[in-house]
């Protein structure tokens, strides 16, 4: 029965292999697959839809949430085969670390060079004769073959004094497999990140109104996250919004912001479609209207209440609002640019130009008071009177909040950079060995790379064909070349 330490070791061999990550992969698509077919509760659009379906399908409903599968990309199956994924990659990585420093030669470089002298038995090798050299010694021909392959950017390993040594083109091309599977980490990390810790909800502000990180203001919250719940120190305040029609269709859009992030303020104008991005924080304009200011009094004249009501009636819609505390339900139509033609009302555009409210008071299922009014006129109806003193934009900002985009875009980038240092720059070795002969000196040289060995093979000839001149230059005669 074999021990602890080699069921551990077992384990460890047969966990990093390649197969075992091919299913977990498998595992992971097939989860991501279920998520596009099986009803997601976060897709229903009310909470009386999905009992609805959960009525209508009692026994796979059941199933389906017993397993989580309505909420699979956060259910304990989807967590663990994460989890499992997230090790295996852990495992491969530190057991390919080894091997990929030793075949950059940052370790082990010392005995890279060790047996290459048995080139000179190989018939395949080629081979430059040199003789009526200048040069002293071994040494110093050795010396000159390592300095011309330096100066074409191959890198030296081993002691050309010695006779022997390994010239290396794209010396650390192997680190192309660390990087393309740590962009795997990364791009884990970051999805992780971004699924878990994003926030996304609709704030609305009307000109001149600020926001300080007060979560009951959000009209709707969209995306509730996980984990890291809390806003960072983050504000907002609506500066001024000057839209821009022709007729009845929007050309642009100014939306003047103050913004507040962490220790830093700035001043940003927001386009359409245009998002303003600071930190974790991206602000988005979705939709304008107008907010009347409407004050309403007592007929002795006494104010009571009043605000600024955030409406949908910049397009011609009609909405409504209540004043708190009092049972008066009052609809408003607004017309921006008033005008009457045949006894029929409409707006010329939607520019603010000559503004109308047509203002509707209604008690229960009785209408109290139906006419139109312009800003500062007033509206009677029982005890009360009711006036729009001051018209302003409101906008709808879609405010999202996420982490994960750091570690997501080096992930990218690192798998680029992995596959265009594994597949364009290959690692090319050249082995040298240098021998004495009588008056002279034979050179042995052979080479191979790790990809595309038939376009290689001509480029040793050129390399061969090069350091034949540069050794002329040097005052030998030199001949051969040829393989056998």
């Amino acid at each position: 029965m074999p021990s602890f330490a080699e069921s551990v070791v077992s384990f460890y061999t047969g966990f990093r292999r390649p197969r075992v990550t091919i299913v977990i992969i498998m595992v992971l698509l097939l989860i991501f697959f279920l998520g596009l077919v099986v009803p997601q509760k976060k897709l229903y659009l009310s909470r009386g839809q999905y009992d609805r379906w959960r009525t209508d399908y009692p026994i796979t409903s059941l199933v389906i949430e017993k397993l989580g599968l309505n909420e699979i990309y956060t259910s304990p199956l989807t967590v663990a085969s994460l989890g499992i994924f997230f090790v295996n990659l852990m495992v491969v990585l530190a057991h390919r670390i080894p091997i990929v420093l030793r075949r950059s030669y940052l370790i082990g470089g010392a005995t890279a060079a060790a047996g290459i002298e048995n080139i000179r038995e190989d018939p395949t090798s080629l081979k430059i004769f040199v003789d009526n050299v200048s040069h002293a010694d071994k040494t110093s021909v050795s010396d000159s073959v390592a300095v011309f392959l330096r100066g074409h950017f191959w890198s030296v390993i081993g002691r050309p004094a010695g006779g022997s040594f390994l010239a290396v083109k794209n010396r650390y091309s192997p680190f192309g497999f660390l990087f393309f599977h740590l962009s795997f980490l990364l791009c884990l990390i970051g999805g992780l990140l971004l699924h878990y810790t994003r926030f996304s909800g609709n704030l609305v502000l009307t000109e001149g109104q600020e926001f300080h990180a007060d979560m009951s203001q959000f009209r709707i919250i969209k995306n509730d996250p996980k984990i890291f719940k809390a806003l960072p120190d983050f504000g907002l305040s609506l500066i001024r919004v000057a839209p821009r029609y022709e007729g009845k269709v929007g050309t642009d859009l100014d939306v003047i912001i103050r913004m507040k992030y962490l220790q830093e303020n700035l001043d940003a104008v927001m386009k359409v479609n245009e998002p303003i991005n600071k930190g974790a924080i991206s602000i988005l304009a979705e939709d304008i209207g107008v907010s009347p200011l409407f004050v309403l009094r007592k007929k002795s004249g006494e104010e009571i209440q009043g605000g600024y009501f955030s409406l949908k009636i910049l397009r011609g819609d009609e909405d409504s609002f209540k004043f708190p505390g009092l049972p008066y339900r009052i609809s408003v139509r607004f017309y921006p640019d008033y005008y009457e033609h045949d006894g029929a009302t409409d707006t010329r555009s939607l520019e603010i130009r000559n503004p109308v409210l047509r203002m509707r008071v209604e008690l229960g299922d009785k209408v109290l008071y139906d006419a139109f009014r312009r800003p500062g006129e007033w509206a009677s109806f029982g005890d009360y009177e009711l006036s729009c003193r001051d018209i302003r934009y409101w906008v709808d900002f879609l405010i999202v909040r996420e982490y994960g985009n750091v570690p997501l875009y080096l992930g990218f980038f690192f798998g680029a950079a992995g596959l265009i240092i594994r597949l364009v720059f290959t690692q090319k070795l050249v082995r040298v060995h240098v021998a004495e002969t009588c008056g002279g000196y034979k050179l042995f040289i052979k080479g191979n790379s790790e990809y595309y060995p038939q376009t290689f093979a001509g480029e040793l000839d050129g390399i061969v064909s090069a350091l034949k001149a540069h050794l002329l230059a040097e005052g030998g005669t030199v001949k051969g070349g040829a393989t056998g």
